[in-house]
């Protein structure tokens, strides 16, 4: 009613009022109403709140009095952040209206510019991995408008790979200063930038699942793998009572044990180059040992008359063990194990642990017997629950849930809590003849008889993918590694396959941006390029990737989780 005499009696009569709920309704409607808008302006009407109030006055023409409000652009920055999508596209109009000059520092937040050679602040990292790809071309244009070139840079190689492809081409004539940067600059200009866009955009199909790298060939039956928890090194136990441990780089043996009482039924790497060995005596009588063993000594840890049943890491150096006796192992590398009986934790002799699975974050051990027992050895809490059936494998699937299966091939997913069982799920596979857990995903990988891996959804059980045995052959069990990058399935006849995960990992990897990426995302992409499948957009798209992640981590001390294995069939004596 701008002009009606009416129009200004309301007006004077609303700030005689000083009702502040009734002007503060009367801003939140003019942000979208210019009547309403002029008259806030006119009458001086603005939300209480400093935050709010800042927005506001830009939202409804009032430059002069957000520059008075905000001269350094932190409340609008609070703003913008705190607003949906819709709300932050007319704050971005109105800045440009306005023509402000930190809406860089107001959309990404304070430290935009970095040292080329530091990673981006968590706060920045944070807010490229929210920013929608309006707000990222929106950003992108205002950079490459004011010749921002090296923030333009900087955002180029913190969004996803696609993204920072389509950006690129709003550099003008601009190179970096530094060699490396320009390096890694003129990669981008010589992509194929249409074909890094389409690279990997149906997110699955047969390339990415789990490929079989090596297959390790050994004289005599593997009762038992581990791979090391700090590098590229798998120890294997043989039924002839030998130990070897592998360099999976170069497929090479680089320690073998040989002088042990008994058959080894099970090895530990704990690090650092140190190897447990379990001794499992005939008819499962003993005298038996843990042996440890380092740079070609040995050393016994433990020794008793009940087999030794299996060996579990719990944490940096750190072990469990189980025994035909009804005994509980715990120690280290230096030390000799403390035994503890499982009757001390309110179980039966006949509760003897068949299988020691530790869940390290929690400090808890999964004891599966005739039925499956949650133990807390810093409390000495333990809480049962039975599967129904006689189990043969158990996994760790979170700190209360495990999964379990049976020679038959049911699996079912157990939740323990109280000393009560809650059944969730189950799915039937044709014999289970070993059982891990995937730390990163949560899933479940299960080997059956015939060899073919089958992985299963963590929370229902579902089949994801089946990765077929091209050979077949009878599995004695698989091993995860402790980071979740590897797979081996060990056979009786004295077969070890090599499955390397990270190829599963690459289609989630591609899309996010590369500023939320770590050093381990850089050897996921590094397999999938090493498999000559890889072709056309998804190589154009993963090789840009491959480059910016090299670029990024090139003073990262953690660039070794980036294993590079030596595929092939490598026949050695063990």
């Amino acid at each position: 009613m701008r002009g009606h005499p009416l129009r200004d009696i309301a007006a004077r009569k609303a700030r005689a009022l000083n009702d502040r709920a009734f002007v503060e309704d009367v801003c939140e409607r003019a942000e979208g109403n210019t009547g309403l808008a002029a008259v806030c302006a006119e009458y001086g009407f603005a939300p209480r709140d400093p935050v709010t109030r800042a927005a506001f006055y830009l939202l409804t023409g009032q430059p002069r009095q957000y520059r008075a409000l905000d001269p350094d652009g932190s409340l609008l920055a609070l703003a913008y952040l705190a607003r949906p999508e819709g709300g932050r596209e007319r704050l971005r109009e109105a800045m440009l209206t306005a023509g402000e000059l930190d809406l860089v520092r107001v959309i990404v937040g304070d430290g935009f510019t970095q040292p080329t050679n530091t990673r981006p602040t968590s706060r920045r990292r944070s807010r490229i991995a929210a920013m929608p790809d309006g707000e990222v071309r929106y950003l992108a244009e205002q950079l490459a408008r004011r010749g921002a070139w090296n923030d333009l840079w900087s955002l180029v190689k913190d969004v996803p790979i696609a993204t920072g492809a389509a950006l690129f081409a709003l550099f003008d004539d601009w190179t970096p200063g530094d060699d490396d940067e320009r390096r890694l600059f003129t990669l981008f200009r010589e992509a194929d930038r249409a074909a890094v866009a389409s690279g990997l955009r149906d997110g699955g199909g047969p390339l990415w699942r789990a490929a079989r790298r090596a297959r390790l060939r050994f004289r005599h039956s593997v009762d038992d793998i581990s791979f090391a928890p700090d590098g590229p090194f798998l120890a294997v136990a043989g039924r002839a009572g030998v130990v070897g441990v592998f360099d999976l780089r170069t497929a090479r043996l680089v320690e073998r044990y040989d002088w042990f009482d008994s058959p080894v039924g099970t090895v530990l790497h704990l690090g650092g180059g140190v190897v447990l060995a379990g001794e499992r005596g005939v008819h499962g009588t003993g005298p038996c040992r843990v042996v440890r063993c380092e740079n070609g000594t040995d050393r016994v840890l433990h020794s008793g008359l009940g087999s030794i049943t299996s060996l579990a890491l719990t944490g940096g150096g750190t072990y469990a063990g189980g025994t035909r006796d009804g005994e509980l192992l715990l120690g280290d590398a230096t030390d000799p194990a403390r035994v503890v009986p499982v009757t001390e934790f309110g179980l039966g002799l006949r509760q003897w642990p068949r299988r020691i699975i530790a869940h390290r974050a929690s400090g808890r051990l999964a004891l599966l017997g005739r039925s499956v027992h949650l133990i807390d050895p810093a409390t000495g809490h333990a809480a049962g629950a039975h599967a129904g059936r006689a189990v043969q494998s158990v996994g760790f699937v979170d700190a209360e849930t495990v999964v379990c299966a049976d020679t038959r091939g049911w699996t079912i997913l157990l939740r323990v809590e109280d000393g009560h069982r809650v059944p969730v799920r189950n799915a039937q596979i044709r014999g289970c003849a070993g059982l891990g857990v995937l730390p990163v995903s949560g899933q479940v990988v299960v080997t059956d008889r015939l060899g073919d891996l089958h992985f299963l959804d963590g929370a229902t059980l579902k089949t994801v993918d089946v990765h077929r045995s091209p050979s077949g052959g009878k599995p004695t069990g698989l091993t995860v590694s402790p980071g979740g990058e590897f797979l081996a399935a060990g056979y009786g006849d004295g077969r070890v396959d090599l499955f390397d995960l990270r190829l599963r990992e690459v289609p989630a990897i591609v899309p996010r941006p590369v500023a939320d990426l770590v050093p381990r995302d850089l050897g996921a992409v590094g397999a999938a390029l090493a498999n000559p499948a890889v072709t056309g957009p998804d190589r154009a798209a993963l090789e840009l990737l491959d480059a910016s992640l090299t670029h990024r981590f090139r003073f990262d001390v953690e660039l070794g989780e980036a294993v590079r294995l030596t595929a092939g069939d490598h026949d050695i004596s063990l």
